[in-house]
């Protein structure tokens, strides 16, 4: 084969997105993925008439790279608008699931928390603010909102994302936007009242009717002949020109490669060329399964009205948190029934991976009959395992992209992308990706 412009090592969502967007630039493609399919964990399936989501459930459109690539490559002319959902979240406190209040008067009315966090929060104006870079997730809540608003509040939600402890995550990599408004306005409760408490809950929630499926089929449908499947890279390395990437299907030659991989597969792979590289090997990572129950809903009392539920870690289950996947996404589930889609696990509870599906299946139902008003088992379920899926920003985390930047320097022709820099959530993957081809493609 002969040499191309680009070879993007990894067909998950990062990988297609680059790959889509040089090929659309006119650039010559190679795209390995190791698995049997693309798009990592991305992927939607059928169970019996249930449509679920293997990884993630929804789409925030946070990221304005994001947005630009779906918009320009015409994604966002078939999503649904989810927001009603959105702004309707449940947290579980004392076998109940408590509605988090979106706006100024819920704040004042709800028993989610007491009065004494209630008066830390309209204080928090006068909390000092920090510039040190370590500092962690739950330093930060506390120190501007009190331990009451870490516990009841921040935990469940950050718990959905990261699957990690706020005692080691950073904050201001974790919690990125709530880290900018404490160092431009100082005071963040006072930013969000201005801007409207339900406005910032209502941020663009997106999906599609054929799930994320019908996202990462598209991109597939542009890069076709130039994506490969069931291609494990074995190895990166030097020739005159550029890299060598050796799979057991061959060899393949490009003066660039991006490795669109987990950092444990990108460290393996690049640290030959540079031993630094080995350092992303070493990334703490969370391991998560998605549990879907499928029940009738006459079954279920709660009116499933909203995103879904997050179960902090006071609560004392293993289940972190549920998305009411037949709410936000239409057609997820047939007339007269309802698809709940639970994650389960996180560094807390590594341990409920190695559990049979029965077994888990047993677990989760349990602990959701009570927040959920459930009587009466599912009538279908299926469960999809992440090892290791989801990589923690924790204090050490500028050592990441310490790393990255080196090999980027170090090895001319090598880019990075993935969940493990620049920011975990699907839409600032599809940015990050997004703005690498660009930056490529002027770069010639």
């Amino acid at each position: 084969m002969d040499p191309v412009d680009f070879i993007v090592v990894g067909g998950g969502i990062s990988g297609l997105v680059a790959a889509t967007a040089l090929k659309a630039n006119g650039r010559r493609v190679l795209l390995l993925e190791a698995g049997p399919r693309l798009g990592g964990m991305a992927w939607t399936y059928f169970n019996d008439m249930y449509a679920c989501e293997a990884g993630p459930g929804l789409l925030c459109l946070a990221n304005p790279a994001a947005e630009e690539f779906l918009r320009n490559f015409g994604f966002l002319s078939t999503v649904n608008h989810v927001n009603r959902y959105a702004s309707k979240r449940y947290v579980c406190q004392g076998g109940r699931a408590v509605e988090i209040p979106a706006s100024l008067p819920g704040i004042l009315k709800t028993g989610m928390i007491s009065w004494g966090a209630k008066l830390a929060l309209f204080k928090e104006y006068s909390a000092e603010r920090s510039f040190d870079p370590d500092e962690t997730v739950a330093a930060f809540v506390q120190r501007r909102f009190g331990a009451e608003c870490l516990e009841q509040a921040v935990d469940p939600l950050l718990r959905s994302v990261f699957f990690g402890e706020p005692e080691k995550l950073c904050a201001q990599h974790a919690i990125p936007w709530l880290w900018r408004i404490q160092n431009e306005s100082g005071g963040i409760v006072c930013s969000i009242l201005k801007r409207g408490v339900r406005s910032f809950f209502e941020r663009k929630f997106i999906n599609w009717t054929g799930g994320f499926s019908e996202l990462v089929s598209g991109l597939d449908t542009t890069l076709k002949p130039d994506a490969q499947v069931g291609q494990p890279v074995e190895s990166i390395r030097r020739i005159d020109g550029g890299y060598e990437v050796r799979t057991q299907g061959g060899a393949y030659q490009s003066a660039r490669v991006v490795v669109a991989t987990d950092a444990g597969t990108a460290g393996r792979l690049l640290s030959p060329l540079l031993s630094t590289a080995g350092d992303l090997q070493l990334i703490s990572r969370a391991s998560v399964a998605v549990v879907h129950l499928c029940f009738r809903r006459a079954a279920v009392k709660h009116d499933l009205e909203g995103m879904g539920l997050f179960i902090g870690r006071s609560q004392g289950l293993r289940t972190q948190s549920v998305l009411f996947a037949s709410s936000v996404r239409p057609g997820a589930a047939p007339a007269g029934h309802v698809l709940l889609s639970a994650r389960v696990g996180g560094t807390r509870h590594a341990d409920v991976l190695q559990m049979k599906n029965e077994a888990l299946v047993k677990l989760v139902f349990q602990e959701l009959m009570g927040p959920l008003q459930i009587h009466e088992g599912p009538v279908n379920y299926s469960v999809v395992r992440w090892p290791g899926s989801i990589p923690q920003y924790e204090r050490d985390y500028d050592r990441v992209e310490t790393v990255c930047e080196t090999v980027e320097k170090e090895c001319e022709g090598i880019h990075l992308l993935g969940n493990y820099r620049g920011g975990l959530w699907v839409d600032d993957c599809i940015g990050n990706a997004y703005l690498l081809a660009k930056r490529l493609m002027g770069a010639g």
